[in-house]
């Protein structure tokens, strides 16, 4: 099974080969992940291009926190984001519009 350090890997990936996910969109977005594997990553998106760096900024527009499994079921798609949200093990905050803007983008 991929590490979530992987599938941030590999999100980097298409979004460079696939810039039309992120055409549109210039917000900064924070992962926080807990538990074993987890750490802290951010996606950048400015209009058709985007970079995917572990860290944290200051002030992103939307914060996605949930725990490092859930997160690798997820973007694996073994889980689904809305399931997850709705049963409160992963938390949403900040610009709403955004934060769903951030589903079209990973699938």
């Amino acid at each position: 099974m991929a590490t979530a350090a992987e599938l941030f890997g590999d999100l980097q990936e298409r979004l460079r080969s696939e810039p039309e996910r992120t055409r549109g969109v210039t917000a900064t977005y924070q992962f926080v992940l807990t538990g074993e594997g987890g750490g802290e990553w951010l996606l950048e998106a400015a209009d058709g291009t985007a970079t995917v760096r572990e860290g944290r900024v200051e002030s992103p527009q939307v914060t996605v926190t949930m725990t490092a499994d859930d997160y690798i079921g997820m973007a694996s798609g073994q889980l689904s984001g809305q399931d997850l949200f709705f049963a409160g093990r992963m938390r949403v905050v900040g610009d709403q519009f955004l934060a769903m803007k951030l589903g079209e983008m990973t699938r």
